[in-house]
């Protein structure tokens, strides 16, 4: 049931314990399963961070629909150490000066850096508001295109 329910879209199910009765209301005996959902999104930019774990603040994300590529978010959660200076250090190579697509004003106004749209990060997340932004993402990687 849990994995249809993820099927679905649904972000998770709730469950009792089967071994308590039925009680209404909060109590230990009830247990909420949230859906994690696991994909590839395009990094379009990067925030860097003086404050960061290796100075990197978020990935400026999209998914590619068609022939498009739609922003989806940002993740700024998930990294070590050690994986966010590789990751900065794969993106300040691939550094433009505009990005590929259309981002709101928010994240220019955070300082966001622009990236040829060649590397992929996979993101685990908690599926997407109604305007398409992730939910709750953590990074997991990269991604070779």
């Amino acid at each position: 049931m849990f994995r249809h329910a993820c099927r679905m879209g649904l972000k998770g199910i709730v469950s009792k314990r089967p071994d308590r009765p039925y009680v209404s209301g909060p109590s230990g005996d009830w247990l909420k399963v949230k859906c994690l959902h696991r994909e590839a999104f395009v990094i379009v930019g990067f925030i860097p961070s003086t404050g960061a774990l290796g100075g990197l603040g978020a990935l400026v994300l999209a998914r590619v629909e068609g022939d498009q590529l739609l922003y989806a978010g940002r993740v700024g959660t998930g990294f070590t150490v050690t994986s966010a200076r590789q990751v900065l250090g794969e993106l300040c190579q691939l550094r433009i000066e505009k990005p590929a697509l259309a981002v709101p004003r928010e994240v220019v106004r955070l300082g966001a850096l622009w990236v040829r749209p060649d590397r992929l990060a996979e993101v685990e997340h908690r599926g997407a508001t109604a305007d398409g932004l992730l939910r709750h993402p953590s990074f997991r990687g990269l991604l070779g295109i």
